[in-house]
């Protein structure tokens, strides 16, 4: 599969640095990040068919010195349910694994490589989590169900009521408690379709701020969210969300800047990150340069 993917990315490499100067991003100006912890891969169903190691060299050439990999996590789910686009397959898990520690190996005279996973906290499925959790180098959470979408409900990102605010912040805060994670992935996906920032939106914030103050883990600025914002793909608040972030600063929250990379593109987009930066560092927050232990 690999070196399927490899030969259609050649194929297609002009036209995709053509795209990049086109889009403004600088293709060989430096990042401001010293390390990203958050990166998809073609797997997932969503993301790019770039292979792994495109985004290994993306990261090198941009002056990226810690990278990690955290494809959406593959849940038990029947065949019959199972659909391409949200997340790997189980039986795909073994290989992203190896995939990536073979690129970590490859490359580690020039950058440092980790594997991870990006998932929910569903309680049904603790025991998965806990088994990922020996499996690879971190994980990171990433609500976007309060249980699996195989149950049927809506995601975070169809949150409109102050019900469904309170559904996924009371799930954000549970799996914060579990130990589990290193850093909880955009902390403000639920006010993607929220129409304005309210009562229930600050409650939301502080319980979450709360939380990562008493976990002590770092809150995610994602940078998908900020690209997104910027092609107007938001029907309500979208995120980062300005209010969150202003009482993630007032409270003394630990921000970090994740690229959210489902392609190579936003890591070669230097001039994202470093708007990204400065506005944490102009409302009082100095982004995580790495994470302890996995430096």
């Amino acid at each position: 599969m690999q070196a399927f993917l490899h030969s259609r990315f050649r194929r297609n490499k002009e036209n995709d640095a053509a795209r990049k100067i086109r889009r403004g991003c600088l293709y060989m100006r430096k990042t401001m990040l010293y390390a990203n912890y958050h990166t998809h891969t073609y797997r997932c169903g969503h993301a790019s068919m770039e292979p792994d190691e495109a985004y290994v060299k993306a990261a090198i050439e941009t002056g990226i010195r810690i990278l990690g990999f955290t494809d959406h996590c593959p849940w038990p789910y029947s065949e019959s349910f199972y659909k391409r686009g949200v997340r790997m397959h189980m039986s795909e898990l073994d290989e992203y694994i190896a995939s990536i520690r073979g690129l970590a190996e490859k490359y580690k005279d020039s950058i440092k490589i980790y594997v991870g996973l990006e998932c929910e906290f569903f309680e049904e499925f603790l025991p998965y989590i806990e088994r990922y959790h020996e499996m690879v180098d971190y994980l990171l959470l990433g609500v976007h169900w309060r249980k699996s979408e195989e149950a049927g409900e809506i995601s975070s990102s169809n949150a409109v009521t102050p019900e469904h605010l309170s559904w996924f912040s009371e799930n954000t805060i549970r799996g914060m408690k579990s130990g589990l994670f290193r850093y909880v992935n955009h902390p403000d996906h639920l006010f993607s379709s929220y129409p304005v920032f309210d009562e229930y939106c600050e409650k939301a914030s502080r319980e979450i701020c709360k939380a990562a103050l008493e976990t002590h883990l770092p809150l995610e600025y994602n940078l998908g969210g900020a690209g997104k914002g910027e092609r107007g793909g938001f029907t309500g608040l979208g995120y980062p969300c300005p209010g969150f972030w202003k009482i993630a600063a007032e409270m003394g929250c630990q921000a970090i800047v994740g690229i959210d990379a489902h392609s190579t593109e936003p890591i070669y987009n230097t001039a994202r990150i470093e708007r990204a930066v400065s506005y944490l560092r102009s409302i009082g927050m100095e982004p995580l340069r790495v994470l302890e232990g996995l430096e």
